[in-house]
């Protein structure tokens, strides 16, 4: 029996459309940046364990990073290879990887919007910027819009509490945001 870290559901076979249609177009457009993704291969296990000590207690974090960095997220063949060469269990990596905010284990969009929804900037506004953004990329809060341009998340504290709300795109920081500023920094990113 094959170890799984979540609980997959099995693909749902989608009706063919017209080569032209926008339906077609849409999921060439989610394909492609699905296949950006790097595979997860021996090479690139052997990429982001470079440097570690696989005994050492320490180098979770840190080798959670690096998988991150080379594949872009962590995908779930990664945890469950890395955590065979760490020698813990695969739970321990997908426990660790799912409370930091910075981990991805879903393949984001190019550009990653993380708003602040703290308690200093959920007073200043920040739950309802968030249905905003939501509403203008079309997606939910943890969802990449269709064209793999934008991936929309909701994140504890970006550390920019006295000039909330605020939020980041990429590693660009954005703070004191109203609707219309959204409108102008989104617009940067398209």
């Amino acid at each position: 029996m094959k170890t799984t870290v979540t609980d997959r559901k099995k693909p749902v076979k989608a009706a063919k459309n017209k080569p032209g249609s926008a339906a077609n177009k849409a999921a060439k457009k989610t394909n492609a940046r699905k296949a950006k993704a790097p595979v997860v291969g021996p090479e690139l296990i052997d990429r982001v364990m470079e440097g570690f000590d696989a005994s050492a207690k320490d180098i979770v974090l840190p080798v959670l990073r690096r998988a991150q960095d080379v594949f872009g997220y962590i995908p779930e063949e990664a945890v469950l290879e890395l955590a065979k060469r760490l020698k813990i269990p695969p739970a321990h990596l997908y426990g660790v990887a799912t409370f930091y905010d910075q981990f991805l284990l879903k393949l984001p969009g190019r550009n990653i919007v993380r708003l602040c929804t703290n308690v200093a900037c959920n007073i200043q506004g920040a739950e309802s910027l968030m249905d905003y953004i939501g509403g203008k990329l079309g997606i939910k809060r943890g969802g990449t819009t269709r064209d793999g341009r934008f991936t929309l998340l909701e994140v504890e504290c970006i550390g920019a509490c006295g000039s909330g709300p605020a939020m980041m795109v990429n590693d660009d920081f954005h703070y004191e945001l109203t609707e219309k500023k959204i409108d102008g920094i989104l617009s940067r990113y398209r």
